[in-house]
């Protein structure tokens, strides 16, 4: 399964003798039936990440979470340091999913303590301290 997932993602296929070929659309009907075939609705072919893109992301999904704190009049900054340790956490064999899922796990759980922590407050910062992401209120 890994293997036909790494197909249909890179549109290569490596040997265990490292010998590549590249897969193209009619190569993958002459392997596979139709029934399976006609399951997948398109093939699209995705280039790696540059690190300018990562900056970019990470803003969209901030600017997603901003929209869904502004439901409680809250706002949520990052720090420079967890910026750079978010987009550190990107792997060109996951691409953006695994920063994504970073973000996800470790800065929307900090900004649930936050809220419940400091609920008069509604400016937040999120920062770095021992490799552990924590909010607190926004001081100026």
């Amino acid at each position: 399964m890994r293997t036909l997932l790494n197909v249909l993602d890179t549109g290569r296929l490596m040997f265990p003798s490292g010998n590549v070929e590249v897969i193209r659309n009619t190569a993958l009907r002459q392997h596979f039936d139709p029934e399976f075939l006609n399951r997948i609705d398109q093939i699209l072919t995705f280039n790696r990440l540059t690190d300018n893109w990562l900056e970019t992301l990470l803003d969209i999904e901030l600017a997603g979470l901003n929209r869904r704190l502004s439901k409680k009049q809250a706002n949520l900054s990052l720090s420079l340091k967890l910026r750079d340790e978010l987009c550190r956490g990107y792997d060109v064999r996951y691409g953006a999913r695994e920063t994504l899922r970073a973000f996800r796990q470790r800065l929307e759980t900090a900004i649930a303590r936050a809220l419940l922590a400091y609920s008069h407050c509604y400016r937040f910062e999120a920062s770095m301290k021992c490799r552990e992401v924590s909010a607190h209120q926004y001081v100026e």
